[in-house]
Formats: C-alpha cells, sequence, structure tokens
C-alpha cells in the first residue's frame, strides 16, 4: 500500500467513526460535532484563539456541509 492509498483508507475510516458518532449522539451534541470544525475553521474576534485577520486559519480542504451550517444557525441566527 503506497502512501497516498494509505491516506485515503485512514480518512475513509475516520469519517465513518465521525458519522457514527453523530448518528448515537443525542441532538445537542450531535450538533456539536457537526459544528466544531466549521468552528476551528472560521477566524473570527468572537472566538477563542483569534489573533488577528492576518493570521492563517482554517483546516485544509474543509468545506461546511450545510449540517454545520443549520448547526450554527440554530445557535445563532446572524450566522
Amino acid at each position: 500500500m503506497d502512501r497516498a492509498q494509505a491516506l485515503r483508507v485512514f480518512q475513509a475510516h475516520n469519517r465513518a467513526r465521525i458519522s457514527r458518532l453523530i448518528e448515537l449522539a443525542p441532538h445537542k451534541q450531535a450538533m456539536f460535532y457537526r459544528l466544531l470544525p466549521l468552528l476551528f475553521h472560521i477566524n473570527h474576534k468572537l472566538l477563542p484563539g483569534y489573533v488577528s485577520d492576518d493570521c492563517p486559519a482554517g483546516i485544509m480542504d474543509y468545506q461546511p456541509d450545510s449540517e454545520a451550517l443549520n448547526s450554527a444557525i440554530n445557535l445563532n441566527r446572524n450566522f
């Protein structure tokens, strides 16, 4: 197994684990688990860990899905 194939297998396994965690979690916790990568991805003055607008932030190749955005909107209508 080459490096790229091993990475794909690992990422597929990781996505399966996260989706299973979200399925089994109570509603409030599932919403948090959907929202967590989005919170790591954005850089906003009101969030912990903010340094400046010039500071690189985000998760490489992350695109929030509609569930993550809906979870953010449920917590704060201004999102």
